[in-house]
C-alpha cells in the first residue's frame, strides 16, 4: 500500500502535547499553504462508516493566525495549523465524487501533481465552529477545516512562504525522520494512526522502529473500476470522532 505517485481519473484496478493549542477562530476562508502530507494507510472504519480505506491528512499552516499557549494567548511568530483527512487510492483513481477530485480542483485543476508536489501550495481553507462530543472538554467549540478553494491570485501574490519545514510521509517507503516528528500519544495523533492502521505490519516502518513486526490486517478488496470513495466520510472535511485529545486542539 503507498501513497499514488500520479493521479487519474481512469482506474487500472478494482498527539502529543507541545504547548501549543489550535485557536477558536471565527468561521470563514483563512488563506493558507500546506505543511505536510501524511499516509496514514489504511484507516479502520467506524460504526457509522464501518469499510476501512487508505487515507492520508493533509496539515494546513495558517497565514495570519497563530496558535496559542493554554491561556488562549496567542503565540506571535507560531503560525496555526489545521488539518484534514482524505480517502485515496493507492492506483491514483480519483473519482469526479470524490472529496480528493473536489480537493485537487481547488490546488491543482489540471491533476498533474503528486501529493509530494503539494507541499507548499497555496489554499483557502473553509473553518467551520463545531462542538465536541465527549471527553473532558465535552461542549467546548473548536474550529475544524470543511473543504479547501483556491487562494485568490491577489492574495498569492502577497503570500508569505512557509514558516514550519514540510513533510511528506509515505508508509511504504518511510521516513523515519519525518515519523518521529509526527504527533503521538493518543489515538488521534499521526503516529499512534499510522501504527492502528490495517497494513502497519506489512509496511517497513515497524522495522525502521526497531519495534516487534505485528500481524498484518487483511486489506479490503477494491472491485475493479469502483471508487473506493462514495459518499464522504465524516473525517474528510471534519472529525467523527471527537478530538478531545487531539494535541493541537
Amino acid at each position: 500500500m503507498a501513497l499514488f505517485k500520479k493521479p487519474t481519473l481512469q482506474s487500472t484496478s478494482t498527539g502529543e502535547g507541545s504547548g501549543q493549542y489550535r485557536p477558536l477562530l471565527d468561521a470563514g476562508m483563512y488563506n493558507a499553504r500546506i505543511l505536510k502530507v501524511i499516509d496514514l494507510g489504511i484507516q479502520p472504519g467506524s460504526q457509522q462508516y464501518p469499510e476501512p480505506k487508505p487515507k492520508m491528512e493533509i496539515e494546513f499552516e495558517l497565514q495570519d493566525e497563530f496558535m496559542c499557549d493554554k491561556d488562549g494567548k496567542p503565540l506571535e511568530g507560531v503560525p496555526a495549523v489545521f488539518s484534514m483527512e482524505l480517502s485515496y487510492s493507492e492506483d491514483g483513481f480519483i473519482g469526479e465524487k470524490s472529496n480528493l477530485y473536489k480537493f485537487y480542483q481547488a490546488i491543482n485543476p489540471e491533476m498533474t501533481l503528486s501529493p509530494e508536489e503539494w507541499l507548499g501550495l497555496p489554499v483557502a481553507v473553509m473553518l467551520i465552529t463545531k462542538k465536541r462530543k465527549s471527553g473532558k472538554h465535552a461542549g467546548e467549540e473548536y474550529s475544524n477545516v470543511s473543504g479547501v478553494a483556491p487562494m485568490k491570485q491577489k492574495d498569492i501574490a502577497r503570500a508569505t512562504p512557509l514558516v514550519n519545514r514540510p513533510a511528506y510521509f509515505d508508509l511504504s517507503e518511510p521516513s523515519l525522520e519525518v515519523f518521529q516528528e509526527l504527533t503521538k500519544g493518543n489515538q488521534y495523533a499521526q503516529q499512534d494512526k499510522i501504527k492502528a492502521a490495517h497494513n502497519y505490519g506489512s509496511s517497513p516502518l515497524p522495522e525502521l522502529l526497531g519495534e516487534p513486526v505485528p500481524q498484518s490486517k487483511p486489506e479490503p478488496e477494491q472491485p475493479q473500476g469502483v471508487e473506493q470513495e462514495g459518499q464522504p466520510t465524516p473525517s474528510e472535511g471534519s472529525t467523527e470522532a471527537d478530538p478531545s485529545d487531539d494535541p493541537f486542539a
